[in-house]
């Protein structure tokens, strides 16, 4: 219990560097239990995207850390297609 409270604390300081800041997002096509999509950042954060979003599973997007989800994951809004990874 000991370790995974410091692993859960050392990622937290590690993601709120991040907050506020533009982040490029590989969308899954998986949803949390809310109903929102699940992606990584390239980071290899767990991040969700507001309700507002609605990326396509496999898009790349850069968007803006807001904040942490429910359920413990970054929660991101504000997204753009990222023209290097558009067909």
């Amino acid at each position: 219990k000991i370790l995974r409270n410091l692993s859960a604390h050392r990622l937290q300081e590690f993601s709120s560097k991040f907050f506020g800041q533009s982040l490029q997002i590989l969308w899954e096509g998986k949803r949390d239990k809310w109903g929102r999509i699940l992606g990584k950042s390239s980071e290899y954060l767990r991040v969700t995207a507001t309700k507002s979003l609605s990326p396509s599973q496999g898009e790349m997007t850069r968007s803006i850390l807001k904040g942490v989800s429910h359920s413990g994951t970054l929660l991101v809004d504000q997204h753009q297609s990222d023209p290097l990874f558009t067909s």
